[in-house]
């Protein structure tokens, strides 16, 4: 085995161990510790060179690094080193032992850990195909990637519809935008006759997609999560005004651009079709401000100011009870009276109502029993599918039944917290109420029979009902199944979630405002009587004066004057008096003297905001309100514009 060594060995390894030995013979009087030392490292060279020749040991160019190949046959033994390699024969023999006994001490935890770390440098072959996981983050930029695609889809055949637009529209420009014009100029200060509106019918398609595209970073897409609170986490009337009216100009453009024939009139898609005058803005603008901090992200109004045409009549819908420009500094509404803001939340131009999750309506007991046999019929349906568009099975069987109004426990009550209004309003309000007194009504001789309570006497629950009640806890709903009317009192907006809630659970809300009122479908409630509005400075008269009256209709209930019929309370009482005006807003409103509330009368009314329920009060009839206010303005819509609040929230 030695001749064969020095047979493979080049002529440069040679002279190298003889200058290394030469070397240390001339050095014999250095210390034999420094000696054992540099024999230690020729001999490491050594043993890398023998292993190289017999394969145990190579190096991996293309890797960069070190592999170790053990084999596991044969062992070569550093004693089995030709005598050409062993300088120094007294210090290879101790670094020998002393490898020895290193070896006996670790009991061969060496051997092990070199053949672990050999498994782990070499590649381990995939046992399958399965992709790795995916993000979040990565959910999220798919979903945004996808969301930009569907834009620049429509804006590539952008230019080709409003061509076609352009060519065949027929209607007059003044006609199309005097919805828009009536409306800013009722809501509006600084927008006059004169200002001038221009809808930009040569391109109204391409200015669309192009907002959308540059304001795709804020856009609504698959992974979009709207902001959570009062415990719901959305969908909120933002969302639901995207949702609606984008996927309704995706679908048309979608029919556009696969249309056999496109220069044939059933493909001409005109976006005042969907708008009418209005190019819509479509960005969730509060879950953005909740998100970034309670503040709108700098870049977005950077951006979205860069394209707004000062001519060009936009609308946007926003719930943020800071309106659209929410501590954005050096901007104003006034820097953009040509924007028209749809807003739940208090400021802007036209009040639409603030949606939460949706609530069930309150049924009497027959009511009910009939809807439960329906109900069976669809009862697999609605556990699959319990979306936003209506209240599930298990809220509609926990829900209160509908009680007599006669018959209930409170003639009003409050079930919200006491915090969030400005100047304290709604405790204050909750200590006044709390104040009165309950007077129990008289039952008069005609209510005793043959000393018997007379059976009408009986039915109310006379000796219970109170002025007003408080209550903050998971049974709101039940009690307010026993109010006559609920206190809505405004909040850290001009509004609150319990109104549009008592409207669709069909009960009478009394909104309480403190600067202005901030109440949609002004018209329609103020005819139709569908709440009662009421200053806080106004809450306790009102109260009073109800209950003045019901002390006397009682009376006439127990004595049996009124058996139930609406024609005999109208004909004993009035049921209008003159209005009143508010002197703050120049506006028809609700007070205290205005309206004699009888029983009946609250039975009508509530029977009246459940026939509106769904057109009005929910998400999907929402929507149909602003579609209608979008194209023909106030003609066929219940929304109404009203002038821009003066302050942002009234603190």
């Amino acid at each position: 085995m030695s001749s064969d060594i020095m047979v493979v060995r080049t002529s440069s390894s040679s002279h190298e161990i003889a200058e290394h030995t030469k070397k240390h013979q001339t050095q014999s009087s250095m210390a034999f510790s420094a000696t054992r030392r540099r024999n230690g490292i020729r001999m490491a060279i050594c043993i890398i060179s023998v292993l190289s020749m017999h394969g145990i040991f190579r190096i991996n160019s293309s890797l960069g690094m070190v592999q170790k190949k053990l084999v596991m046959s044969e062992e070569i033994s550093v004693t089995t080193l030709p005598s050409p390699f062993g300088l120094m024969n007294d210090a290879t023999s101790d670094v020998q032992q002393q490898q020895q006994q290193q070896r006996q001490r670790q009991g061969g935890t060496e051997q092990n850990e070199q053949r672990s770390s050999i498994q782990r440098l070499q590649p381990v072959p995939s046992l399958s195909a399965s992709p790795p996981s995916t993000t979040k983050e990565d959910k999220y930029d798919q979903a945004l990637r996808g969301y930009r695609r569907k834009v620049q889809d429509a804006a590539s055949i952008s230019p080709k519809l409003d061509l076609q637009c352009h060519g065949s529209n027929s209607n007059n420009d003044d006609e199309l935008l005097h919805p828009a014009f009536e409306c800013l100029r009722k809501t509006t200060t600084n927008f006059q006759r004169n200002t001038s509106l221009v809808y930009p019918i040569h391109d109204a398609h391409a200015h669309f997609n192009q907002i959308r595209t540059v304001m795709s970073k804020w856009g609504q897409h698959e992974e979009h999560h709207p902001h959570v609170a009062a415990n719901y986490s959305g969908p909120w009337v933002e969302n639901e005004f995207i949702t609606y009216f984008e996927t309704m100009y995706d679908d048309r453009i979608a029919q556009a651009n696969v249309s056999s024939s496109p220069s044939s009139s059933s493909s001409i898609f005109c976006m005042h079709e969907i708008f009418g005058p209005y190019i819509p803005i479509f960005i969730p603008w509060t879950d953005h401000w909740v998100h970034n901090g309670m503040k709108y992200p700098e870049e977005l109004w950077t951006v979205l100011r860069t394209f707004l045409r000062p001519t060009v009549p936009y609308i946007v819908v926003v719930q943020n009870a800071e309106g659209l420009l929410s501590r954005v500094e050096r901007y104003s509404m006034f820097r953009i009276p040509n924007v028209l803001v749809l807003s739940s939340g208090g400021f802007g131009h036209v009040p639409i109502p603030l949606l939460k999750q949706p609530e069930a309506a309150f049924m009497y007991a027959s009511q009910e029993a009939s809807a439960n046999t329906d109900n069976d019929n669809a009862k697999s349906d609605r556990n699959q599918n319990s979306n936003g568009s209506g209240a599930s099975a298990s809220t509609i069987a926990q829900r209160p039944q509908r009680i007599q109004p006669h018959q209930r426990t409170y003639l009003t009550s409050y079930v919200g917290s006491r915090s969030h209004a400005p100047r304290n309003q709604r405790q204050r309000m909750i200590s006044q109420l709390s104040q009165l007194s309950y007077d129990k009504p008289k039952l008069g001789s005609r209510a005793v029979v043959n000393g018997t309570t007379t059976a009408a006497a009986t039915a109310i629950n006379i000796n219970s009902i109170r002025p007003f009640a408080y209550m903050y806890g998971s049974l709101w709903r039940k009690f307010m199944s026993k109010s006559c009317f609920s206190f809505c009192p405004r909040g850290y907006g001009r509004t609150s979630y319990h109104v549009v809630e008592t409207w669709q659970m069909g009960l009478i809300p009394i909104h309480v405002y403190s600067d202005i009122p901030w109440i949609p479908y002004r018209d329609l409630v103020q005819r139709e009587q569908l709440a009662v509005v009421l200053s806080f400075k106004r809450v306790r008269r009102w109260v009073e004066e109800v209950r003045k009256f019901w002390n006397q209709e009682l009376e006439l209930y127990a004595t049996g004057s009124i058996a139930g019929s609406e024609n005999d309370a109208e004909t004993a009482l009035p049921m209008q008096l003159p209005r009143t005006q508010d002197s703050a807003q120049g506006e028809l409103i609700f007070t205290a003297s205005e309206l004699i509330w009888s029983f009946e009368r609250i039975q009508k009314v509530e029977a009246r905001i459940l026939e509106l329920r769904d057109t009005h009060f929910t998400a999907a009839g929402v929507m149909k309100q602003i579609e209608k206010f979008m194209l023909t303005g106030e003609r066929d819509s219940d929304l109404r514009c009203q002038a821009l609040p003066n302050s942002i929230r009234d603190m």
